[in-house]
């Protein structure tokens, strides 16, 4: 493996926000949308929002897995390099 990756703990735990705010904002969409009467035009822009946020939440979890990804990657960069002086000490 080449290169260096660090993990990036504030990336890291503003994506995991972001997630969580998304999917706050889904769950506050899908309440609305169950407890209230609409007609066609207002249903079908409810809908396309609602589809929006899931997209976009699923967008960020992918970002944060990305970043999760990196971490481990990194990590198991680490625990070689270690292993390989440790083996030449």
């Amino acid at each position: 493996m080449t290169g260096s990756m660090t993990w990036d703990e504030g990336g890291a735990g503003e994506a995991s926000g972001q997630v969580a705010s998304m999917a706050d904002a889904v769950q506050a969409q899908s309440r609305r949308l169950a407890g209230i009467t609409v007609n066609q035009g207002d249903a079908t822009g409810m809908i396309r929002e609602l589809l929006h946020t899931w997209a976009t939440e699923l967008d960020l979890r992918g970002e944060a897995l990305d970043v999760w990804a990196t971490a481990v990657r990194a990590q198991t960069e680490t625990v070689a390099r270690t292993d390989h002086r440790m083996r030449l000490a």
